[in-house]
């Protein structure tokens, strides 16, 4: 038997519950006395939050400044546009307030504060990548949705409209420093949204799970996060006031986050990025509606483990071959996708046979592809992509 040898590092300071964000003055003041909050373009806004982050700030003599341009999939020259105001007002820190684009923008504008040249010299695909130093700014994270774990990872994606493409940022200098997880924001989440960030924070354990660098602790997270999502998110979407379900599901998505902070995503994750960048799918959409191929191919890498997830859904794998117990895991994923209020397909949201070879190339450049045991081809990617666009929950 080999010799178990790995590492564990997650130093995010989580404070998780209902009503915890009324701690966030006193989490900030022990960050600086000018905070950078980095928002999107209206929803934190519009739903009173932010105008109450600012007061919390203010009752703990911490000022801040509003840098609300953030847009889904936010861009370098959002980041860049965010930096120079934190330059300008003299920020000490930044507080990303928001889903998954908020917060990967504050760790954007964190680094390019501080750093020299453009955010995208520091991305993962990028020759002669420039290196994320200790002087990045401290983050403190307040996520409103539950699905990137981003408040608990050292990743931020950020597409370079140009190039039509997206890439990672990865450091430990952007994990964020406190992480303020308050279901009650989670839970104004509109159900297809709760749907599509759900099967994101889905796809991190699961991708976690079978990662080529999973190990023991991110094991057990990654199961406890798969059991709570397939509990939880389907009563999370058709949500009737069962905060229960909120809980549980903002719960599961900071774990996936811890998981994938360790881990890295795979295949499902590299293929993602491109059919985002290219036609703009939502994010969680994306992984969820390639989930099903990407889990037909690496099935030979991963039986064991997928065998242990049809036990999650409730299925009796005694005396079943294993092969037979990890197949059937994968209907009940579809089936899950379904259950949760994902009916469409790639192809019936824009994606297009014509832009398979351009995604397969792109996905190989994808930083998570590394993570995934079974490394395919260009040729197998493309096929894989081709099963994908038609499916259908």
């Amino acid at each position: 038997m080999p010799v178990l040898t790995f590492q564990y590092y997650m130093p995010v300071k989580i404070i998780f519950g209902l009503g915890v964000l009324s701690r966030v003055g006193d989490e900030a003041s022990k960050l600086g006395s000018r905070a950078l909050i980095v928002t999107g373009k209206k929803a934190m806004r519009e739903l009173n939050i932010l105008d109450k982050v600012i007061k919390l700030l203010e009752e703990k003599n911490v000022q801040s400044v509003v840098f609300d341009k953030v847009e889904p999939n936010p861009s370098v020259e959002t980041v860049m546009d965010g930096a120079e105001v934190a330059r300008r007002e003299k920020c000490d820190f930044v507080i990303g307030l928001g889903g998954g684009s908020a917060l990967d923008a504050a760790k954007g504008i964190a680094i390019a504060t501080t750093h020299e040249g453009s955010i995208w010299e520091y991305v993962e695909g990028y020759p002669k990548r420039r290196e994320i130093t200790s002087k990045a700014l401290p983050i403190l994270a307040i996520p409103s949705t539950s699905g990137t774990g981003s408040e608990t990872t050292p990743y931020a994606v950020i597409t370079h409209k140009g190039e039509k493409i997206k890439d990672t940022l990865v450091s430990p200098f952007i994990y964020p420093k406190v992480s303020i997880v308050d279901p009650e924001i989670a839970a104004k989440m509109p159900p297809r949204l709760t749907a599509y960030t759900g099967m994101d924070a889905f796809c991190h354990a699961l991708e976690g799970f079978t990662s080529r660098n999973s190990q023991p602790i991110t094991d057990l997270i990654a199961l406890d996060a798969l059991s709570r999502l397939i509990r939880y998110l389907p009563r999370a979407v058709a949500f009737d006031g069962d905060m229960e379900s909120r809980v549980q599901v903002s719960l599961a998505a900071t774990e996936a986050g811890i998981v994938i902070g360790e881990t890295g995503c795979t295949l499902c994750h590299a293929m993602a990025h491109p059919v985002t960048a290219h036609y703009d799918v939502p994010h969680g959409l994306a992984c969820a509606l390639l989930t099903p191929a990407t889990l037909r191919y690496n099935l030979r890498s991963s039986i064991e483990k997928y065998a242990k997830i049809a036990q999650l859904f409730g299925m009796n794998t005694s005396g079943i071959p294993v092969r037979e117990a990890a197949e059937a895991a994968i209907r009940l994923i579809e089936k899950f996708i379904s259950d949760v209020g994902i009916n469409t397909s790639l192809a019936e949201v824009g994606v297009k046979a014509e832009g398979i070879r351009r995604m397969a190339e792109d996905t190989l450049k994808m930083g998570a592809l590394k993570n995934n045991l079974i490394q395919p081809s260009l040729e197998e990617i493309e096929k894989i992509f081709k099963e994908a666009l038609e499916w259908k929950p």
